[in-house]
């Protein structure tokens, strides 16, 4: 449902923040499938 993505994204967007900028993924990597499912790990 859109509330459970729009949190979603404000996590994974701290968790972006939360890094250094050099190791700050993309947010087309972040879109993708793969390194989703790397996040919710």
């Amino acid at each position: 449902s859109e509330p459970e993505l729009a949190e979603a994204r404000s996590i994974v967007d701290r968790f972006r923040d939360s890094l250094p900028s050099s190791e700050r993924p993309d947010a087309g990597e972040l879109e993708s499938g793969d390194s989703s499912s790397r996040i919710a790990d």
